[in-house]
């Protein structure tokens, strides 16, 4: 096996592991030791992929979008408004509901104490922005919405609009019924934000 192979296996059985004692325990209680006993990886292993268990939050919630993403491209050509309902809705449900509040936490954490990553393209902000535009641009392909529509501004006003309730949540430690709150927004409020982009409202 060649030496690139290998070292996406070892990656990957870190990630598995840790998503895995994350859903399970919460990230508060899980350590780097837990992760590389249960991925039966080396701590050299791990600091050769990731700086930190921060960083490794990172990680894991890149290969959640991953997947996600690659669920939603399937549905091309179903209508913007189901694709961004399931995108929301399918992320939301995996970030809270699988992995807790207590991960969503930490990533606001450490973005605020690292002020710099909020530029970089991997940034989970810029990711979502970046991947609700390619639903956007599927669809003005396929003529439902309006050639003259600015993606980038749309997709910039979706994403952020839905930022408010996913802090709030985790303020609320997990009482505010984020999936709930996103069905409705998707039924009504985006729904609304779309309705003066589609081709037949020129």
């Amino acid at each position: 096996m060649k030496r690139k192979e290998q070292a996406a296996i070892a990656k990957e059985k870190l990630l598995t592991a840790a998503q895995k004692l994350i859903s399970e325990k919460g990230y508060d209680h899980i350590s780097i030791s837990d992760i590389t006993k249960a991925s039966g990886m080396s701590a050299g292993n791990f600091y050769h992929y990731f700086k930190s268990k921060e960083d490794l939050i990172i990680a894991v919630e890149r290969d959640l979008y991953d997947r996600n993403l690659e669920n939603v491209r399937k549905m091309h050509g179903k209508g913007i408004l189901d694709m961004l309902t399931f995108y929301f809705c399918n992320s939301t449900d995996y970030t809270v509901n699988v992995y807790g509040v207590n991960f969503a936490r930490q990533w606001f954490i450490y973005h605020l104490s690292n002020p710099t990553t909020l530029h970089d393209p991997s940034n989970k902000v810029n990711i979502t922005i970046k991947e609700v535009k390619e639903c956007l641009e599927s669809c003005q392909k396929n003529g439902e919405l309006r050639s003259d529509v600015c993606l980038d501004t749309l997709a910039e006003d979706i994403v952020l609009s839905t930022w408010g309730a996913q802090f709030y949540g985790i303020l609320t430690n997990g009482e505010f019924d984020l999936l709930a709150w996103n069905e409705r927004y998707c039924k009504t409020v985006l729904k609304q934000i779309l309705e003066p982009y589609y081709a037949d409202k020129k």
